[in-house]
């Protein structure tokens, strides 16, 4: 579960990145976010509940353990074995609710999952704490600083939200996502289309570089992703302070 999550982020982060001149074409303004109340995410309903975390996490079987303060490494994975369960959007949203480790780049995430299959995700992007992500995801610094230059967003904390809808079969991706904002800013529509098939392959990049993680098959449905894959064993993370 995870890494589904995982996965996913990355997936509507760099949406923001590669969506170049969306906020120069909208105006963005630094601290205008704050004066029309856009510094606080959607909120889509979702709470966290230790019952549902602790639910997500027996049908995942991945033990959580801590890596030691100097290891060079924010997280890692051992072993794999097959999975095939439905995961609630309260789970996933108690499942990212926790998180605790260096560098993971969004907090107050909720995951809704709705009866026409569409999911939404909302929270805030954790601009200013990345760099340790970037590394751990082989994403260059150097290149972020400079999409971030481009679409003119400031290395600040910064809320989104998404909507879409989407498919994996065989390590593929099949992703539509029809709505995000940035802070209260909508991505144009046609920017949107643009980039599903960079989307797709990002995350399918992403997917291939995660030790013990493959997937057969995965969809939302009725309130639910199902999911017929693989995932790691034992998920390792450098806990921050």
């Amino acid at each position: 579960m995870a890494d589904i999550l995982k996965f996913l982020f990355i997936v509507f982060l760099i949406l923001v990145l590669s969506a170049v001149g969306v906020l120069g074409y909208l105006g963005f303004i630094p601290g205008l976010s704050d004066v029309i109340g856009s510094n606080k995410p959607r909120n889509l309903g979702m709470q966290y509940s230790e019952a549902s975390f602790k639910s997500g996490l027996e049908k995942a079987a991945v033990d959580l353990k801590t890596l030691s303060a100097d290891a060079p490494q924010i997280i890692s994975y051992e072993g794999s074995h097959k999975v095939k369960t439905s995961f609630t959007d309260e789970e996933l949203t108690s499942h990212a609710a926790i998180k605790n480790w260096v560098g993971y780049p969004v907090s107050d995430v909720q995951f809704r999952i709705n009866e026409d299959n569409t999911a939404e995700v909302s929270g805030i992007l954790k601009l200013t704490q990345i760099a340790p992500f970037l590394q751990a995801m082989d994403i260059s610094q150097a290149d972020f600083e400079e999409a971030m230059k481009e679409v003119k967003i400031p290395l600040r904390d910064v809320p989104f939200y998404a909507k879409g809808y989407g498919t994996a079969a065989n390590n593929s991706l099949d992703i539509s996502v029809t709505n995000f904002e940035v802070g209260r800013f909508p991505v144009p529509q046609n920017l949107l289309s643009q980039y599903q098939d960079e989307l797709a392959d990002f995350g399918e990049s992403i997917m291939r570089n995660i030790p013990g993680f493959s997937v057969n098959e995965a969809r939302f449905e009725d309130g639910t992703i199902f999911f017929d894959g693989e995932l790691p064993d034992v998920e390792l993370t450098k806990k921050s302070l």
